[in-house]
């Protein structure tokens, strides 16, 4: 007895870790290695050689309808969302150039991917949407740490350059107007604890009550 291979198409949101089953499997999947990629060079007495300089991206791509009902003849979503829903999210992937991962065990598939291009049209009486779709592989470019070798020092004795003074902080201050108070001014200026960064040092101008300030009150700023 053939046992049968179940096929599984999904996309995974890299960003969010979010497994999105694809509801109705098409009828192929194209795969497209990428070609090798060669700088030819003619060299006297030689001719053409190729210099390989890596391979072209691959490309995944198909063709298939996003249903606007459930049916367990085709369906391979049980809370299947609303085709619009779909259409939505393919959009922002493919504005936002979200990392994704294309998974496809019974044809060995599991790439890091991004959305490269998604036509759709609207068919059928059902509010099926119909589409394509076609996702190119992403690579992540690792960066190379390079040392740097410092000169020898110079034996010369050499005088050392004054640095210039640090000039002294300049104080901000902040004059009450009418409809202030205390949080309001605290948010204004990113003052994370304005009791203790507003009103303890400005106590004595303040009064004993942090409610009640008055227009005309310059307040220090921390």
């Amino acid at each position: 007895m053939i046992r049968s291979v179940a096929v599984e198409l999904s996309i995974k949101d890299e960003s969010t870790g979010r497994y999105y089953p694809i509801p109705v499997l098409p009828e192929r999947i194209e795969y497209s290695d990428g070609d090798a990629i060669a700088d030819t060079v003619n060299i006297i007495d030689l001719g053409e050689v190729d210099f390989l300089n890596g391979v072209a991206l691959d490309s995944i791509g198909w063709s298939s309808f996003f249903p606007g009902r459930y049916d367990a003849g085709y369906v391979s979503v049980n809370n299947l969302p609303k085709p619009t829903e779909y259409k939505g999210l393919m959009q922002r992937w493919k504005l936002n150039k979200t990392a994704l991962r294309v998974i496809c065990p019974a044809a060995g598939i599991n790439k890091q991917v991004y959305l490269s291009s998604f036509t759709w049209d609207l068919r059928g009486f059902e509010g099926d949407i119909n589409y394509s779709l076609t996702l190119k592989e992403r690579k992540t470019i690792k960066p190379i740490q390079l040392s740097v070798t410092r000169p020898a020092p110079s034996k010369k004795k050499t005088t050392p350059a004054k640095r210039p003074a640090k000039p002294k902080p300049v104080a901000k201050y902040y004059t009450v107007v009418r409809g202030d108070y205390l949080i309001k001014i605290a948010k204004k200026y990113k003052i994370k604890d304005w009791y203790n960064q507003l009103y303890i040092p400005n106590k004595k101008v303040i009064g004993s009550n942090p409610d009640l300030i008055h227009p005309g009150q310059r307040l220090k700023l921390p």
